[in-house]
């Protein structure tokens, strides 16, 4: 007798979700899909974001005249499940209750062709733009829109998504490179070329050589190549 009662208490609870569920008013789930759908969507708005599915798993019945607000954690668009806290009035007060979600989506990233070296530029020729399931990933991803204005802060391997930890802002003057300069003076605009002494990203200051006088300036980085004496 004691089994039997077991494994109906099991069967019970693998029916709970279903139950519950289908005590909740249509109007509150899609209510709440609606939420969900409208976090996920800005979060991944830059990165063509695609829900094809969001289930929903309630403790309680709950009817929408009675939902006051939803909140979800700061980071919780990171993961494609886990538990957003609505707000309800019930018997007179207000209770806070878990409501446990999972979302099936697509997205479009950057991937890396090849090994993507420091300092690099993230361009076309060594990425390329895939659309993966949400789930997969570990680490926010760059939105495909930066491609050619961002560059590598570290080395990305083969094959690996490219994700805002490993970029940078682009890097506009290599060191090496000549740049185009403008220098003012008394109301006069001169311009020459100096020669990069260090990588300079934009409104960066970096050291510039001089070639004809030997004299190390510092320059101001405007544009790609070019710069202004300070």
């Amino acid at each position: 007798m004691q089994n039997i009662k077991i494994a109906i208490f099991i069967a019970l609870c693998t029916l709970l979700p279903t139950l519950a569920l289908a005590e909740v008013s249509k109007s509150a789930q899609e209510n709440i899909r609606q939420y969900l759908y409208n976090q996920y969507a800005t979060a991944y708005q830059n990165n063509d974001i695609a829900i094809q599915e969001i289930t929903l798993q309630f403790p309680i019945d709950i009817e929408s005249s009675h939902i006051i607000k939803y909140s979800l954690s700061k980071n919780a668009t990171a993961k494609t499940q886990g538990t957003l806290i609505a707000q309800i009035a019930k018997n007179g007060s207000q209770i806070s209750v878990p409501i446990a979600y999972k979302i099936e989506a697509s997205i479009k990233v950057l991937r890396a062709r090849a090994t993507i070296y420091t300092n690099d530029d993230i361009n076309a020729q060594n990425t390329s733009i895939e659309t993966i399931a949400l789930n997969q990933l570990k680490s926010a991803p760059i939105s495909p829109n930066l491609l050619n204005s961002v560059s590598a802060r570290s080395i990305i391997s083969p094959n690996a998504i490219i994700t805002a930890d490993k970029i940078k802002d682009q890097i506009l003057v290599r060191k090496g490179e000549n740049i185009a300069v403008t220098l003012q003076s008394e109301g006069i605009s001169i311009q020459t070329t100096l020669e990069a002494l260090q990588n300079g990203v934009n409104g960066e200051i970096i050291k510039a050589l001089n070639p004809a006088t030997k004299k190390v300036l510092r320059v101001k980085i405007t544009g790609i190549r070019t710069g202004e004496v300070v």
